[in-house]
């Protein structure tokens, strides 16, 4: 996957979320070969709405269900300075990108994924109509 393919993805995600004035995440499959994070309007519904998929994993630092209310981007990647510590910290592999992870009330640095690839699969264009 190459940097503009990630950075099209992180910008469809986006996008996608910045219509939207909230989304609940949950993690739902995590395994060495794949990280899955669905987002819905209420959990208790349970029709998922945007599936984001993390291919080739080498680590994870996330919640297990958390809500998402428009303030700042959702995902982005980690900045130099925090992609060297990440690297220092948990030995990231070349090749791998740090994704951050935003989430009301939870610290900035709090959520990140770092993998080879990213996909999003938007499931309900209008979740909220």
């Amino acid at each position: 996957m190459t940097d503009n393919d990630v950075n099209n993805e992180l910008e469809k995600i986006n996008n996608y979320l910045a219509k939207t004035p909230w989304m609940d995440f949950e993690l739902v499959q995590i395994n060495p070969f794949t990280i899955k994070i669905c987002g819905c309007i209420d959990t208790t519904y349970n029709e998922t709405a945007i599936e984001i998929v993390f291919e080739q994993p080498h680590f994870i630092s996330c919640l297990l269900d958390w809500t998402y209310e428009n303030k700042k981007p959702f995902i982005q990647l980690a900045p130099a300075d925090e992609e060297f510590l990440y690297n220092s910290k948990y030995k990231v592999e070349i090749g791998n990108y740090i994704f951050k992870i935003s989430g009301e009330d939870v610290d900035d640095s709090a959520m990140a994924i770092a993998a080879k690839k990213i996909y999003c699969n938007i499931l309900i264009e209008n979740p909220f109509k």
